[in-house]
């Protein structure tokens, strides 16, 4: 898998610290902790991390309301931390488009496969959202093109 730059989002300081640790260990490269919405944004657009890790269990507000504030700014990819994995949370994570999630305490073990499936998910969800884009402009075109074979065709009954 290739090196990352990942930024933290957590208010725990020796969690973020561990994490950190074990991320180096896999070669990848924490680049910084946020510890809430505004402080993660401003991070992200400043340091353009590749993959972003989201505490959800924070004080001054959940973890999705920070992935929530990311997203609107910035296309990402998104993994959770939580100490809960409760249905509810993987389907508001699931309808936000959160590529992963992990369950506390997070290992290391599980740290690069979490990872690597976060960002082949990401990668598959931002092709196929291209690809409906490029499908709707082709319909947008179609039905332009069409519009006007009728009016040319209009055009030439009326002479």
């Amino acid at each position: 898998m290739e090196r990352l730059k990942i930024l933290l989002v957590s208010e725990d300081r020796c969690e973020s610290l561990s994490l950190s640790a074990m991320l180096q260990n896999l070669g990848h490269t924490p680049i910084t902790c946020a510890h809430d919405v505004t402080e993660a944004v401003t991070k992200t657009s400043a340091l353009s991390p590749d993959l972003v890790i989201v505490d959800v269990t924070m004080d001054d507000c959940c973890g999705l309301q920070t992935a929530t504030g990311i997203l609107e700014q910035h296309a990402l990819p998104i993994v959770l931390i939580t100490s809960f994995i409760e249905p509810e949370l993987i389907d508001q994570a699931d309808a936000l488009g959160i590529s992963g999630d992990m369950a506390k305490p997070v290992s290391q073990k599980d740290i690069q496969s979490v990872l690597v499936l976060a960002r082949s998910r990401f990668k598959y969800l931002q092709a196929l959202r291209s690809e409906i884009l490029d499908l709707k402009n082709m319909m947008r075109t179609r039905k332009l093109i069409e519009q006007a074979r009728r009016n040319a065709a209009e055009a030439l009954d009326r002479r």
